[in-house]
């Protein structure tokens, strides 16, 4: 423990939620190894306070400090920071495991295994985040501890009923993994926040998603799903590269049907039927500037053969490419029956 005074500790508390924001008091804890998953808080002033605990009980408040000083230049900040001790503890580095067969709900049972086979301390393995899917998380361990976590990844024994499919250390990932994950641990809401309002599942989402929410919302019902499956409909495996799930607001008869999850989680992927079939699809701007998919016939039981998908959405970050290829107004794409098609979004450029 550090001897820094009350006095020090409620004006570094006070310097955090005053000076950082939610994201940038995340980032700056993110970059330090900071447990996220294992300190949930629904204030920003819990938060500040429980990562002070955290890197004073670890003895690393020191390090902690010094990143809040290259961030926010402070005479008192830097006189705390001068009057610490050095940092006690070696620093941790993140650790990326994707297991599979493996729900959210594992992650703790997780990272008790690995405490368990190799040893530790339960808080050595620190659970930045979980993410559902294929159960992939970012873990914080000593530096000095991480060769032993890479070495029991590779022993199929220690792990079962589960699979590890990859153990790598947040360097080796590429930079987009490496800023993927990221975004997802600094841009996720505090538990406490606002419920987010149901329209903006699908406001602001790149065109070709919407291009494929309106595919899937063409079918209303039973009826006209048994027309598609007569033909032998092309199928389409969606990725998500964003750093948010991807909402698929089909009717509940559609899902149903064709046993459509709610999302499809980022890093993750879904293979379904392209509901309107084959044929050869246009996407233009009409005289008002709106997007418009232009479909290959009108389905039964419903009357469109034009969809407006609304204003063209030119975030860089948010491109589509369809196998590859990226998705631009004006554009006409051959959809071939019993061929399957690969819709990347937030593909990288």
């Amino acid at each position: 423990m550090s001897n820094i005074t009350g006095q020090d500790r409620r004006f570094l508390h006070c310097f955090l939620t005053e000076r950082f924001n939610l994201s940038e008091l995340k980032t700056l804890a993110y970059y330090e190894g900071y447990p996220f998953e294992d300190y949930p808080h629904s204030t920003i002033s819990d938060m500040a306070r429980e990562m002070l605990q955290y890197f004073e009980r670890e003895g690393r408040l020191s390090a902690f400090v010094h990143a809040m000083l290259q961030e926010r230049p402070d005479n008192e900040l830097a006189r705390i920071y001068a009057a610490l001790p050095p940092t006690e503890q070696a620093a941790r580095v993140k650790l990326e495991l994707i297991i599979r067969d493996a729900g959210r709900e594992s992650a703790q049972e997780i990272r008790d295994r690995i405490a368990y086979a190799l040893g530790w301390r339960r808080e050595d393995v620190g659970i930045i985040m979980a993410v559902a899917g294929s159960l992939r998380l970012l873990l914080s361990v000593p530096a000095q501890k991480a060769p032993a976590l890479l070495a029991l990844a590779r022993n199929p024994q220690a792990w079962r009923p589960y699979e590890v499919v990859s153990a790598k250390l947040y360097e080796q990932l590429t930079e987009v993994e490496q800023e993927r994950w990221r975004r997802l641990v600094t841009e996720q809401p505090l538990p406490g926040a606002p419920p987010a309002d149901p329209g903006a599942a699908t406001r602001g989402l790149p065109f070709g998603w919407k291009w494929l929410i309106v595919l899937l919302l063409l079918v209303g019902g039973a009826a006209t799903a048994v027309f598609i499956f007569a033909l032998r409909q092309p199928q389409l495996t969606v990725v998500n590269r964003c750093v948010t799930p991807l909402i698929i607001p089909a009717p509940p008869a559609v899902k149903s049907i064709l046993a459509l999850p709610d999302s499809i989680a980022p890093g993750e992927s879904l293979r379904l039927p392209v509901l309107t079939g084959a044929g050869r699809y246009g996407l233009l701007l009409n005289n008002n500037d709106m997007l418009v998919l232009r479909l290959p016939r009108t389905l039964p039981g419903v009357d469109l053969r034009e969809i407006a998908l609304g204003q063209l959405d030119d975030d860089d970050e948010m491109l589509v490419r369809l196998n590859g290829r990226l998705i631009t107004p004006p554009q006409q794409f051959q959809i071939e029956s019993g061929r399957t098609y690969e819709l990347v979004i937030c593909a990288p450029r």
